[in-house]
């Protein structure tokens, strides 16, 4: 059942292995840096896109591969960098940390400890409270993914066998959709995935050196994203 669900298109099975590699060496990378927050960048699957039709299930493309690392708020935090995209979120929590504790400390609020020499009483608890905002429910994800459209394909744009990379960087926090339809009744963009990079490439172009340009650009944006 398992093969049936990933069985490729003949045309993507000569290229598949090229395209798996890119997705694991810009997750290697993007996993690599501390900044990023990634937790666990080099514990991670190239994980096959399923493509077949079945009950509950319509397949928008003709296979694939993805990888997505789990990164935190609180790493991020630790290093004392973000992802651009990320900074806001950090700020915010760190915004309601210091509005938590003062509210319960009024004999010593956050800029009190601060100003204050480091041996400062509550400043341990201080940081642990900190902690507490930016671990719960402060999980994001990088996303890295590759997907394969057949000419009959309705999203294809080439007219050939083509393979759509991307990368971007998911604020769907703690749960990491892509889509989440019913923000749009509350105003809110529903797109959850920032995709910071794209490139369509015809299957008939792909060889090691192009896949070499394809994995150096998606790692520069993603890490400058």
């Amino acid at each position: 059942m398992l093969k049936e669900r990933y069985a490729l298109l003949e045309p993507f099975k000569g290229v598949n292995e090229l395209v798996k590699a890119w997705a694991r060496d810009v997750g290697e990378d993007v996993g690599s840096h501390d900044a990023n927050g990634v937790y666990n960048g080099y514990d991670f699957e190239v994980e096959d896109v399923e493509n077949q039709h079945r009950s509950g299930f319509i397949p928008f493309t003709n296979g694939g591969v993805e990888v997505v690392l789990c990164a935190t708020l609180s790493a991020c935090d630790g290093h004392g960098s973000a992802p651009t995209i990320i900074q806001p979120y950090l700020d915010s929590a760190y915004k309601d940390a210091v509005a938590d504790w003062d509210r319960q400390h009024h004999e010593a609020t956050v800029e009190q400890i601060y100003a204050s020499d480091r041996d400062h009483p509550l400043r341990e608890d201080w940081h642990e409270l900190q902690s507490v905002w930016l671990q719960e429910g402060g999980t994001f994800f990088f996303k890295i993914r590759a997907l394969y459209y057949h000419p009959a394909n309705s999203s294809n744009e080439s007219g050939e066998e083509e393979v759509f990379f991307m990368v971007g960087i998911n604020t769907d926090f703690g749960y990491g959709r892509d889509t989440i339809p019913w923000l749009r009744c509350y105003g809110t963009n529903p797109q959850q995935t920032e995709w910071v990079w794209e490139a369509t490439v015809k299957v008939a172009d792909l060889d090691e050196d192009l896949i070499k340009q394809l994995t150096e650009a998606a790692i520069f944006n993603l890490n400058n994203a």
